[in-house]
């Protein structure tokens, strides 16, 4: 006879000693504990090692031979209990298969393939409602699973995390379909090649002297702590640019003669979710916002000066800033021809010796009437 049922195999769990458990400075904790002991078999063993080692956040895990001990490192916030909990989930997912392949001959005395195929489903439904639950996100990626979201209709914790390409998601439902959500840029290749999910929040780094970084991302950018010579480096694995170096503001009058110039301050950035703000001339900002595929520099200026208006002859205001390319990139024109002297245009291209082509969009200008989506809508009709 073969039975399903819901149990746990210990009530509780203690260190192997005062000192068995550590948490480093990169928030990662190593810990080893005593269990009340499993089953004492090779196959079993290793399937516990590998389901357990399924949570992103554990590094390690191993069960001792005599089922009686464990050592695992991970993230700080898996806690001992959880470990034991996916022990038990690794255990009962391996001996009712087990049992199901044993007993499958007597299944109609006992429990039928349909309701043995529901218990299956809901434990895989459980196992990954435990695994994702573990997996912290962030405020700004907590919008996405809102009603009005992109996955909006589907928690995480449904996920099917082996399933993911760069644009596809897989959601199991409680009632064993499988949903696929495909065409957004969801996910990210790590360093260990899994994908991860795309999160765009800037943070704090002290990465080749930068202050601030998002690479939760398929593009690489660093932040400069102030507006300077530094700039904003951007990169992926064949791309590398630096951008906002040395940033200026200039006031032009109609024969385009420089009537004043500003370098940038020395103000701090502010920084929240996927937005950096800089204070880089007064009554200006210098907004950098991480997009998908890219970043946007906005400029938003707040007052106008003093020392710009009462200029005679002022006609022009511009902001001027310098793009550090590596050797060999070649600039293109709005027509993709291959620019070798000054030239102006819309936009421009630039062409990566593998081919890859990043184009600068163009300069989309509105005032506080307004805003940017209105402003686009008639960027291409006529002065």
């Amino acid at each position: 006879m073969l039975v399903l049922s819901s149990f746990f195999l210990f009530s509780q769990v203690k260190l192997v000693n005062p000192d068995a458990t550590k948490i480093y400075p990169d928030d990662t904790r190593i810990t080893y504990m005593e269990l009340s002991g499993y089953p004492v078999d090779a196959h079993f063993l290793q399937f516990v090692e590998k389901e357990v080692l399924t949570n992103t956040l554990i590094q390690r895990f191993k069960l001792a031979k005599d089922g009686k001990t464990c050592f695992y490192h991970s993230h700080k916030d898996i806690t001992e209990e959880m470990i034991v909990d996916a022990i038990n989930d690794a255990y009962y997912l391996f001996y009712t298969k087990e049992a199901y392949e044993i007993n499958k001959q007597d299944m109609d005395k006992s429990l039928s393939k349909e309701d043995y195929d529901k218990a299956t489903v809901q434990n895989n439904y459980d196992k990954s409602i435990k695994q994702n639950k573990l997996i912290p996100i962030s405020a700004l990626n907590q919008k996405k699973w809102k009603a009005d979201g992109i996955f909006g209709g589907f928690t995480p914790q449904q996920e099917i995390l082996e399933k993911r390409t760069q644009n596809t998601k897989h959601f199991q439902k409680e009632n064993g379909d499988i949903v696929a959500q495909i065409g957004g840029n969801y996910h990210y290749q790590d360093e260990n090649n899994l994908w991860q999910d795309i999160d765009f929040t800037i943070t704090k780094t002290n990465a080749n002297g930068f202050a601030y970084s998002n690479t939760t991302n398929s593009i690489k950018t660093y932040f400069p702590e102030s507006a300077g010579n530094k700039g904003v480096s951007i990169s992926d694995k064949s791309m590398n640019i630096t951008i906002w170096k040395n940033p200026e503001l200039l006031i032009f009058d109609v024969n385009k003669n420089i009537l004043h110039k500003e370098n940038s301050l020395n103000n701090p950035a502010k920084v929240i979710d996927n937005i950096a703000q800089y204070q880089s001339f007064n009554g200006v900002i210098d907004e950098m916002k991480i997009i998908d595929n890219g970043i946007e520099n906005n400029i938003i200026i707040n007052s106008f000066q003093n020392q710009w208006t009462n200029l005679s002859g002022a006609k022009t205001i511009s902001f001027k800033q310098f793009v550090e390319l590596p050797k060999g990139v070649k600039i293109l024109n709005s027509k993709g021809e291959i620019a070798t002297s000054n030239f102006t245009d819309e936009y421009i291209g630039l062409q990566f010796s593998d081919g890859q082509v990043l184009y600068l969009n163009p300069l989309v200008v509105f005032d506080a009437q307004s805003n940017k989506e209105d402003a686009q809508l008639f960027y291409g009709l006529e002065d």
